[in-house]
């Protein structure tokens, strides 16, 4: 990640930006005080959208108690964008949301989804 890239969680009416470090940190302190749950949090679909020495990824993810339980708990979508420099990509913002009623991740962003 570029030094001073943000992370954004974005919900029904709140934005949260973090550094990489409050992030860190705001886990955890989550950890310590027992309120993170435990759950296994994956990729099921990704689209890359590339011009030249930009780079604009949707990463749609699922969460599980466990990766071998079928449960789904919530899905959602990291918006990345990165640049390439010095012969490798580095991450200069990250946006998330988890998938709604009201905001259902379309089918072009599911695996087997057309592009």
């Amino acid at each position: 990640m570029v030094p001073g890239a943000q992370l954004i969680r974005v919900r029904p009416g709140s934005i949260e930006r973090m550094t990489i470090d409050t992030w860190i940190d705001g886990s955890r302190a989550l950890i310590r005080n027992g309120t993170l749950p435990t759950f296994w949090e994956g990729e099921i679909a990704r689209r890359i959208d590339r011009l030249g020495d930009i780079a604009h990824v949707f990463s749609t993810y699922e969460a599980r108690p466990r990766r071998d339980d079928p449960r789904v708990l919530w899905r959602g979508i990291n918006s990345v964008q990165l640049y390439r420099r010095g012969g490798r990509w580095w991450v200069s913002s990250i946006l998330w949301t988890r998938e709604s009623e009201e905001a259902r991740i379309p089918p072009e962003y599911l695996p087997g989804g057309a592009s």
